[in-house]
């Protein structure tokens, strides 16, 4: 494994690469990847809420997200599945 040497600059330097890692930019890595993290928690958080008013609204909420989640994919995969969700429906006498 590469051995890390801490120099007084605050960077630490790994023998075998010439890679360096700052604490500053090091810090700046983390803490942009937790504002998207707490971003992406209030996107939740607002997803929640609008699966909750459709819910209020009568809506299925189950075949809500299901219809999302097909609109995100291809047409024909869509088909195939379908048909081959059907033929095994089928072979199973339903």
């Amino acid at each position: 494994m590469n051995d890390l040497k801490f120099t007084t600059a605050g960077d630490y330097i790994m023998d075998q690469q010439n890679y360096q890692v700052t604490a500053e930019e090091l810090r700046q890595i983390v803490e942009r990847v937790e504002t998207l993290e707490n971003e992406k928690r209030d996107v939740m958080d607002q997803q929640k809420d609008v699966y909750n008013d459709a819910k209020g609204r009568g809506y299925d909420v189950k075949v809500l997200k299901k219809i999302v989640a097909m609109r995100k994919r291809n047409r024909d995969d869509i088909d195939n599945e379908n048909a081959v969700t059907e033929l095994y429906m089928d072979a199973l006498g339903m």
